[in-house]
């Protein structure tokens, strides 16, 4: 039977792991919706939206995955195994979540079920609802209490859309 030392531990780093992945799901939110807001901005079909996307998603995990091997190499002064890389990938996919969501709206507006421009306000603003929705979470999390979790989602809702703001402006 474990000891609670070690229960406590445990349920530290499990905590720690889902406020990694949340974070995660954050950070790939807010690039999702500077793309997108620069995008919606231009007159790109929805080809070119979901290509666009992807293909950031794709760089964004992998760009993350192997930011995250270089340092841990350097601390350890030698070559992550096979396991460690598999596993740190994986961790990054959080990243991508919201990019196959928008892909899968992009998707929609491609094949005419709804308008481009209702496929781009649908993906900015679910954007900004799961900004608040993770920030309530990670106040939750934490254990703050009901108007601080409110606080950090509002807070959050506002960096999303600062960063939108920005991107659109330097699109004109």
């Amino acid at each position: 039977m474990p000891d609670a030392t070690s229960t406590a531990l445990e349920h530290h780093s499990h905590r720690n792991h889902v406020v990694h992945r949340l974070a995660h799901a954050i950070y790939g939110l807010i690039v999702l919706a500077a793309v997108v807001g620069d995008l919606s901005t231009h007159d790109d079909d929805m080809r070119t939206a979901i290509v666009l996307v992807a293909g950031g998603a794709v760089v964004l995990v992998f760009a993350h995955s192997y930011s995250q091997l270089v340092a841990a190499a350097s601390m350890a002064h030698e070559n992550p195994p096979w396991s460690v890389i598999l596993s740190t990938f994986v961790d990054q996919l959080a990243l991508a979540v919201p990019a196959v969501v928008a892909v899968v709206v992009f998707a929609l507006g491609e094949t005419g079920v709804i308008s481009d421009r209702t496929a781009y306000n649908v993906v900015l603003l679910g954007s900004l609802a799961t900004l608040f929705v993770l920030g309530v979470m990670m106040g939750r999390h934490r254990q703050k209490g009901r108007a601080w979790s409110i606080a950090l989602g509002v807070s959050n809702t506002m960096v999303g859309l600062v960063i939108i703001g920005i991107e659109a402006a330097a699109a004109h």
